[in-house]
């Protein structure tokens, strides 16, 4: 999962790279693209994100799953 999180990681840097570089005055379809694809690369980022984290804090703390949601709410 760790390898996962982050190629989507890299992906979404790359993407709002290319956004950037695209520039803010083009409103082609183009940038249109490039914003539907970014945020989807980093919102499955975030979420594997949060699942990976949820799965490590237990093991590294020696608590219950059901302690740390409270803690670490989503």
């Amino acid at each position: 999962m760790a390898k996962l999180t982050g190629i989507l990681a890299v992906c979404a840097l790359v993407f709002a790279i290319i956004d950037l570089v695209h520039g803010p005055d083009n409103g082609d379809a183009h940038r249109f693209v490039i914003h539907i694809v970014e945020f989807i690369s980093f919102f499955g980022f975030l979420c594997l994100l949060e699942l990976w984290a949820f799965k490590a804090i237990p093991k590294g703390f020696n608590l219950n799953r059901w302690l740390v949601s409270p803690v670490f709410p989503s």
